[in-house]
């Protein structure tokens, strides 16, 4: 289900955070006359930190790039991955008997269009199984150099993999972080300029004005 995450009362975030920092001077600046109606400088002083919490967060941008590139090392070693589990196959087509648990593992049919998870458990197997019949596999050419290269391959590929997945994971963790963050200050923010506009309001139409989101 897709998550909703608070848009900041409607502002691009930069506009909300210029706009938190404006409300921040001006009710700063009246904290004398505010504090009789609750805005006290305690609650001002939390605007301005809630604002730097929130200019101290990850953005959106950043945890998007960083998925995007672990996707993208991840797809790019998948084709060299691939080659080299063909040539493996064609070297070993004759070494074990059909229906065993080590063809299973070597012989896997369907490796393009598995999905990711299942693809790294087949390739963790494979592992398995070439070092566990290393002096058999070696009589066809895949010596004890070659397996070590193979696996690390796919070391490689498992650790862009769980990388990927923990990035997505940060990802929503992020999102939903700032998403909270930022509906804390606004709720906070809109409270100071309610009340600072209501209190200025038939005292001084200019100064009403100025407590306003927008």
């Amino acid at each position: 289900m897709k998550k909703n995450y608070f848009k900041n009362g409607g502002l691009p975030f930069r506009k909300f955070i210029n706009t938190c920092n404006n409300v921040y001077e001006i009710s700063t600046r009246d904290a004398n006359e505010l504090k009789t109606v609750g805005i006290t400088p305690a609650l001002i002083s939390n605007l301005k930190s809630q604002v730097l919490i929130l200019e101290s967060l990850s953005t959106y941008e950043l945890d998007t790039a960083s998925f995007k590139l672990k996707t993208s090392e991840r797809n790019k070693l998948k084709p060299i991955l691939l080659d080299e589990i063909n040539i493996l196959r064609k070297q070993l087509v004759y070494v074990f008997a059909k229906g065993t648990s080590n063809h299973d593992s070597i012989f896997y049919k369907r490796l393009t269009d598995t999905k990711i998870g299942d693809f790294v458990n087949i390739i963790k197997n494979m592992v398995i199984a070439l070092q566990s019949n290393a002096s058999l596999v070696a009589e066809y050419g895949v010596d004890a150099e070659r397996i070590s290269a193979f696996s690390e391959l796919v070391s490689t590929f498992v650790s862009l993999y769980e990388q990927q997945l923990l990035s997505k994971h940060n990802f929503k963790l992020s999102a939903a972080e700032r998403s909270a963050k930022r509906k804390e200050a606004y709720q906070l923010l809109s409270y100071i300029t309610s009340v600072g506009n209501a209190y200025w309001k038939r005292k001084d139409a200019a100064k009403a004005a100025q407590y306003i989101i927008n």
